[in-house]
């Protein structure tokens, strides 16, 4: 991919998490019960109907704006040189921990990571974990490491029937942020 489309790859996947942000914002807010106490549902009927209309509404615009990121998520992960179903592991080097699995899915990270930077949710299913060379549980790691937790979370995946180790792996949209992040000393590296 050329630097200049992968430019404006990265900014338009930016602007899609900035999206994305505000509509969990939107969403938590229509969820909040009761929007209409139980004691005006009468005198506000209309207004209560009005809200349903909203909230389907609301609905196609989250589904809409879904559609519209997956193929450029596709196009980001091509651009990193792998793809669906393709193998991610990523280390992070001073608490010796190393992820690797089956690249499930991919989906934009509805929140900021560290300062502004957006990012992209990697699910890798069937999952390893890895600390210091030895299969670990990850919920054991995150309660040790900060940088862990914000990078990988585990996650409940059923595939036929079989619970599977998945664990969500959060990856910066921007190169220059994924390069910052992974001089640290408790680095991500991805490969």
């Amino acid at each position: 991919m050329a630097k200049r489309n992968a430019n404006q790859l990265e900014a338009q996947l930016i602007s899609l998490a900035g999206t994305f942000i505000y509509l969990k914002k939107i969403r938590a807010v229509l969820d909040r019960k009761p929007l209409i106490p139980r004691h005006m549902e009468g005198v506000m009927a209309s207004v209560k109907q009005e809200l349903g209309t909203l909230d389907t509404s609301f609905d196609g615009v989250e589904e809409a704006t879904r559609v519209v990121s997956e193929n450029l998520l596709l196009d980001w992960l091509h651009g990193l040189g792998m793809s669906i179903g393709g193998s991610l592991t990523c280390r992070v080097g001073g608490v010796g921990i190393e992820v690797s699995g089956r690249i499930e899915s991919l989906s934009l990270f509805p929140e900021l990571m560290e300062g502004n930077w957006r990012a992209v949710e990697v699910l890798l299913v069937p999952a390893s974990v890895m600390q210091w060379g030895e299969s670990t549980n990850l919920d054991k790691i995150e309660k040790a490491s900060s940088d862990t937790k914000r990078l990988f979370q585990s996650r409940a995946h059923v595939v036929n029937g079989r619970a599977e180790t998945a664990v969500a792996v959060r990856v910066p949209i921007q190169e220059l942020q994924r390069e910052r992040l992974s001089r640290r000393t408790e680095s991500i590296q991805i490969s």
